[in-house]
């Protein structure tokens, strides 16, 4: 990583799911990656051989990331897991030792002049202007809708509700939107899975699901061994006996 320099940070970045759908702690991981991205082409040593890194990528470590951020290596690969399968805001190739990060479309934003949308004079009108429009409004009114999910009903953590909203950001972009009764079935499911089965079960259950690219959550999974409760001592499923006095005397007679 080049030493000193800067990188640009556009104002639309906080309305993107990517930074309100996520951590405080992936929020960090995420700048840090844009820092430690090339901004220039430069020769690094890639499995042993000279590779040539084109702007917006780098080679790391999952150990060098959560440093940098000051994060754990834990939070590092649910970022980078979620980054590349949710967003797609990049893409990353690993070794037993480095990994090759790849910011997506990095030219995009960084490059020396962004293209500015252009403008329409008062005597223009854009083809297509009406669908356009009521495209954008249509996405703003989901965007809406996943950021001001009501849990007013339900006893939910913050960690659970910012998983449960990126839950339902994957399926936005899926194009698999909850209406309003399934909504309201799906956060029932959750809040009862949780009591039965412990929050962090489940939201490890919902980024599994993600990551693997699944249509619903498979609550089944938590019927496996792994996601069960602990259970109770096999001793106390022996069955109960009753000795008779006769039996202690035989007992105290041989020094038991």
């Amino acid at each position: 990583m080049a030493e000193g320099g800067w990188l640009k940070l556009y104002r639309e970045l906080i309305e993107k799911p990517i930074w309100k759908c996520t951590t405080p702690e992936q929020k960090a991981i995420l700048i840090t990656l844009l820092c430690m991205a090339n901004h220039e082409e430069q020769e690094w040593i890639w499995q042993g051989k000279k590779y040539k890194c084109k702007p917006g990528q780098f080679i790391t470590s999952l150990k060098s990331i959560a440093e940098k951020s000051g994060t754990s290596l834990q939070n590092v690969r649910t970022a980078l897991k979620n980054f590349e399968k949710i967003y797609e805001f990049l893409t990353s190739v690993s070794t037993n030792k480095n990994r090759l990060v790849t910011i997506t479309n990095w030219a995009l934003y960084q490059s020396q002049e962004r293209k500015p949308t252009k403008q329409l004079t008062s005597n223009q009108q854009a083809p297509n202007k009406h669908l356009t429009t009521n495209k954008n409004d249509k996405n703003d009114k989901n965007d809406k809708n996943i950021s001001n999910i009501d849990f007013s009903n339900h006893d939910f953590s913050d960690s659970a509700q910012t998983k449960i909203t990126e839950w339902l950001t994957y399926k936005k972009e899926r194009r698999e939107n909850y209406k309003p009764t399934g909504l309201k079935s799906l956060l029932t499911q959750i809040e009862n899975n949780i009591s039965t089965y412990g929050e962090q079960k489940v939201i490890d259950l919902i980024s599994e699901c993600m990551a693997a690219g699944y249509k619903g959550i498979i609550w089944d999974k938590l019927k496996k061994p792994q996601y069960k409760q602990n259970k109770s001592s096999n001793r106390n499923n022996f069955e109960q006996r009753n000795y008779d006095d006769d039996f202690y005397n035989k007992l105290e007679k041989i020094g038991g």
